[in-house]
């Protein structure tokens, strides 16, 4: 098996890129251009759409290629395009897997585009000649396209000045006519579109006729697909792609004015070989148009096996290996022999009216794809894109638009397998394994997304209440807090919610702890929690957690979390340390939860939860939110989810004739909140301490609010009093169990 090389890099190292942009860009895509279509199809536009509406149609297809040649320029003076032109181009925006799926649509309407250009051929050779059997002149034109490919680029390259010297005194015939044959016809402004002499003049709309015009514009992938082998690839590509579409349009709507005014609509419609017949010297004319055809099917010749060894150097297509293998020269021999194969089959259509609407299509989608990876670049922006010739964003927008538009209006059907073809290439590309891995910015555009989308939320202030979903903060400042965050925070984050685990270290703590942190942050990955760690123990140094981060400069998580799990001080030397965490947290818009030790042990289905509120008299009035106690309810909410328990809502009340109003107000908690179970209801006819102390509702786990000045050892005494595990929270202010 051969080796292959890598996209992008020549066979022959430096050697291979032997081409400049007057060779290897210009005169190549300027033939590709002026083909088959300025001879045989612009007088037969004409015809149909009328002076402005054929004009139309061209500036129409111009304007898309011309702002795709812009996107092609602006791309390719940022990165070395590499081998295979569009293909390398859009994979290094979306992937291989996105470029693969172009790439092969690409190869395919490159060599279906030769099958044009060689159908003109014949067309012309056999005005000339017409006695000549249509069959043999498509054989003869393939073998002699074969055999100056297989002598090399060179050669095709040393042929294409000769050629350019033919279209050039074809054209001359034409410009002559234009200056002395009288132009006395009074063309319709818009045409009646008859359609096309073959088919008995059906008729045919706007969108059709433009179909069949477009792929004389595609010729801006001439050059493009050359270049893994320039010098120079982004200048000649820019300079030699930009400096043919200004030539070649102009021309076109040269000759269209000059046809609309020279020959009436009818012989416009019904013959093809108007434009020779009267131009100054018919012979120039006919043998631009043989040249023409020849050069433009030579180029793509020469381009498509190299689109197609480009893909095979990745691995994209079957036989990758025997694929992208060259010769001795650095020519693609093999991909070119499966070109041939591809060209000799698609030549049993026979119709050039049938083919130039799917080329047409494949192009377009294409273009779109160009343009959509210069839009992306230029969304992203990343410092890495630094083009020496940069266009504003209008550009390949307009550009991705108008290619996509174009495919819809032309024929949705064509459009939609179009599609489905490329999407399924892609997803058959994406299950292969494709030996190199193309450097894209898949995931920065992805975050790019994803902190637009944090920025517009940012600003959406009156609906944080709404979106407001937990990420939490850990900080972790030894053994026991590990301890305690291994047991809560998998019954409190759920999957795919965010947590980052912040060991603190001081003199006193060893790195040992920053390895178990990073075994206790694998486990939640494990499980599909988004956990994450700092690389190193952030140094507190007497400050609270918070500000030892920020302090650290690791201010990404610690300012958008927006609840800390921090531990219930057990004995009084904790107190000053939690109470600058409560401080901390509130100062950056973050809850609180101070957690027992360890979780309680529940079972399946009888595990209880109490959450105690605080009594609201004597007026009992529900507001729109839950005083101090919005986030204990989201956390009682979240747990009996997580342990399936059942929930009791608890109060008390000191004097009796307040029962009633309080137990409405418990019903209007459960129903504002959307509460499911319902939960159970406890007003206690008594004081809160004396609550606790002679008629607690049993449960599980206990969870009380926090609000203001916080006195830990009363907090302490609740905790006794209960005789069971106690969570106390204190809420940022944010939160809304209403929302």
């Amino acid at each position: 098996m051969s080796e292959a090389t890598p996209a992008g890099e020549a066979a022959d190292g430096d050697e291979a890129r032997r081409y400049g942009t007057l060779e290897g860009v210009f005169v190549p895509t300027l033939l590709t251009i002026l083909g088959v279509i300025l001879f045989l199809r612009t007088g037969w536009v004409v015809g149909n759409a009328g002076l402005l509406g054929s004009l139309g149609i061209i500036a129409l297809a111009f304007a898309i290629t011309g702002l795709t040649a812009l996107s092609l320029a602006s791309i390719s003076t940022n990165v070395t395009p590499g081998a295979g032109g569009a293909y390398a181009l859009v994979a290094r925006s979306f992937g291989v897997e996105a470029g693969g799926g172009v790439g092969l649509s690409l190869y395919l309407s490159q060599s279906l585009v030769i099958v044009l250009y060689l159908f003109g051929f014949r067309d012309g050779w056999l005005v000339i000649f017409p006695g000549h059997p249509p069959a043999l002149v498509d054989l003869v034109a393939v073998l002699a396209l074969i055999g100056v490919t297989l002598i090399g680029t060179k050669a095709a390259f040393r042929v294409q000045y000769l050629i350019l010297a033919v279209v050039a005194v074809a054209l001359g015939a034409v410009a002559v006519a234009a200056f002395t044959a009288p132009m006395a016809e009074r063309p319709p402004l818009v045409g009646s579109f008859p359609g096309a002499p073959e088919d008995d003049l059906p008729g045919t709309g706007v969108w059709a006729v433009f179909a069949v015009f477009f792929p004389a514009t595609t010729g801006i992938m001439a050059g493009l697909n050359m270049s893994g082998e320039l010098r120079d690839a982004g200048r000649s590509i820019k300079r030699g792609t930009l400096a043919a579409v200004g030539v070649a349009v102009v021309i076109y709507l040269a000759v269209a004015v000059w046809l609309a005014f020279a020959v009436p609509t009818d012989v416009l419609v019904n013959d093809y070989l108007a434009m020779a017949d009267r131009s100054a010297w018919r012979p120039a004319v006919l043998a631009g148009l043989l040249a023409a055809t020849f050069s433009s099917a030579l180029a793509s010749l020469v381009g498509a096996p190299r689109i197609l060894q480009a893909l095979a150097e990745d691995g994209v297509p079957p036989a990758p290996g025997w694929l992208s293998a060259r010769a001795g020269s650095g020519e693609p021999r093999n991909a070119l022999l499966v070109t041939i194969v591809v060209v000799a089959a698609a030549m049993l259509l026979r119709d050039l009216n049938a083919i130039a609407p799917l080329i047409t299509l494949v192009f377009l989608l294409t273009y779109g794809a160009i343009n959509a990876a210069v839009l992306a670049e230029i969304i992203v922006d990343l410092p890495s894109y630094r083009p020496t010739f940069r266009v504003p964003w209008p550009v390949p927008l307009l550009g991705a638009l108008g290619c996509f538009g174009a495919m819809l209006v032309i024929d949705i059907r064509i459009t939609v397998i179009a599609l489905v073809a490329v999407a399924g290439a892609l997803v058959w590309v994406s299950r292969r394994d494709v030996t190199r891995t193309v450097p894209d910015i898949r995931a920065a555009m992805l975050l790019e997304v994803a902190r637009r989308a944090t920025r517009a939320a940012t600003r959406m202030a009156s609906s944080e209440e709404r979106t407001w979903s937990p990420r939490f903060l850990v900080p972790v400042r030894d053994d026991v807090d590990l301890d305690r965050a291994r047991g809560w925070v998998p019954e409190l984050v759920g999957e795919g919610e965010r947590v980052r685990v912040v060991p603190l270290r001081d003199a006193a703590t060893g790195e040992e702890l920053q390895a178990a942190v990073r075994r206790f942050r694998e486990d939640l990955q494990e499980k599909g929690v988004d956990a994450s760690a700092p690389d190193e123990e952030v140094e507190e140094g007497g400050r609270g957690p918070v500000a030892a981060l920020v302090a650290a400069g690791d201010t990404d998580d610690p300012e958008s979390a927006n609840v800390v799990l921090g531990g219930f001080p057990e004995e009084p030397e904790s107190d000053r340390q939690t109470r600058l965490l409560l401080r901390e947290a509130f100062d950056g818009d973050a809850g609180v939860l101070l957690l027992p030790p360890h979780p309680p042990e529940v079972g399946e289905d009888d595990a209880r939860i109490t959450l105690w509120l605080r009594g609201q008299g004597p007026r009992w009035e529900l507001g729109d939110h839950l005083p101090h106690s919005d986030l204990a309810l989201l956390i009682a909410y979240r747990l009996t989810e997580t342990w399936g328990a059942s929930l009791t809502l608890a109060t008390a009340v000191a004097r009796s004739d307040q029962r009633a109003a309080a137990e409405e107000y418990l019903e209007a908690v459960v129903e504002r909140a959307r509460l499911p179970g319902p939960p159970s209801i406890e007003v206690i006819d008594r004081s809160f301490r004396e609550a606790l102390e002679h008629a607690p509702p049993r449960g599980d786990l206990h969870i009380l609010a926090l609000s203001g000045q916080t006195d830990f050892h009363w907090l302490r005494e609740v905790r006794d009093l209960l005789g069971t595990p106690c969570l106390f929270v204190r809420d940022s202010g944010i939160e809304n169990a209403f929302a």
